[in-house]
């Protein structure tokens, strides 16, 4: 398995979901770190370092391909009898410009910008495993293609349910300004007027607080924040929140998106405010979180349904609900799924070589 980087993509695609596969299975699995890999050409040959004795394995696992090299690196695989699966989470061709991550992808290389690259490497991969079925859509129209939804590992479940109203309550949201370009403005100003109206209520992030403040035009004394936290203390960090926001853009990006922050929010035990896309809706009517959703951009509706969360938060002491029923979403109990696409990739190649 060689992920894209050692980012939260990373564990949640590739090294939790293949320690989910080997206790199932016993299948043999090894985690590459993307530096410990090297490809390149040498009077024609592809050149493989770091990998020993690559004709030996029956599955290479790649996510997030941005080179000519690296699809180049599937085709010599292949040839060796070795099944590759591709894996997206995101809608990367329908990426906003003012997201971060913009100019890296949509940045030529070799006359071809980087999200082609992914779609060739799709093209020929014997399997291609994506978050939604929007982007199954777009990389698995050769019908080699899995829709596995993300999972949470079991560190992210709160151990227990959270006590009864204990004199304040904390509103919260996770992330960065520059991932989640125009998503906190959905709200307007609703977290705003709502914590003006309420003195038991905060804001809390879990990131960088201030620009979120300053962008919700929240008064800082009224907000707490993290910092960047690391992804072994992530989940442990949103337990500190009792309602979640999760506000989208409705943007072609966004309606693609899983919903794991929702997810995030419901194992640490917060109530959860999401935005209507087709994921969190999905989410929401198998029970895996609760709160409610919002639909449409209007800020309005943002602060309605806040407003009505903060008073039954008050009211009722709290609402009877346990991170244990999201349980289902833990890898522990969704290794088959992955294990399934990753043996059929295997049968394929070995129909095609064999």
């Amino acid at each position: 398995m060689i992920p894209c980087d050692l980012g939260a993509c990373c564990f949640y695609r590739v090294a939790w979901p293949g320690n989910a596969v080997m206790d199932l299975t016993g299948w043999q699995m090894e985690l590459y770190r993307p530096d410990q890999v090297e490809i390149g050409v040498d009077k024609g040959d592809l050149v493989l370092k770091g990998i020993k004795d690559p004709q030996d394995l029956d599955l290479v696992v790649l996510q997030r391909l941005v080179s000519p090299m690296q699809v180049e690196f599937i085709s010599a695989l292949q040839r060796m009898g070795v099944a590759v699966v591709v894996d997206v989470d995101d809608a990367l061709w329908r990426i906003h410009p003012d997201n971060g991550s913009y100019a890296r992808w949509t940045e030529p290389v070799a006359g071809i910008p980087r999200f082609e690259l992914l779609d060739a490497a799709c093209a020929m991969a014997d399997m291609v495993t994506v978050t939604t079925p929007a982007l199954a859509r777009r990389y698995g129209l050769h019908g080699r293609v899995r829709v596995l939804r993300n999972g949470l590992p079991n560190a992210a479940f709160a151990p227990d349910a959270k006590p009864g109203f204990q004199g304040r309550i904390k509103i919260g949201w996770s992330g960065s300004i520059a991932s989640h370009p125009n998503d906190l403005q959905v709200m307007g100003d609703a977290v705003a007027r709502v914590i003006a109206e309420n003195d038991d209520v905060d804001l809390h992030i879990v990131g960088d607080a201030e620009p979120v403040a300053n962008l919700l035009g929240i008064p800082m004394d009224r907000v707490t924040g993290t910092g960047w936290v690391a992804l072994d203390k992530y989940h442990e960090a949103l337990r500190g929140i009792d309602i979640m926001l999760v506000p989208l853009a409705d943007t072609a990006f966004n309606r693609a998106k899983s919903a794991l922050k929702a997810q995030e929010g419901a194992a640490a035990g917060a109530l959860v405010l999401a935005s209507a896309t087709p994921e969190n809706e999905r989410l929401h009517g198998l029970g895996g979180f609760t709160g409610g959703l919002v639909r449409g951009d209007e800020p309005s509706n943002w602060y309605h349904a806040l407003r009505s969360v903060v008073r039954l938060t008050r009211d009722s002491g709290w609402v009877d609900y346990s991170p244990e029923q999201a349980r289902f979403l833990a890898y522990e109990n969704r290794g088959q799924q992955w294990a399934d696409a990753w043996a059929d990739a295997i049968i394929r190649r070995k129909g095609l070589t064999g």
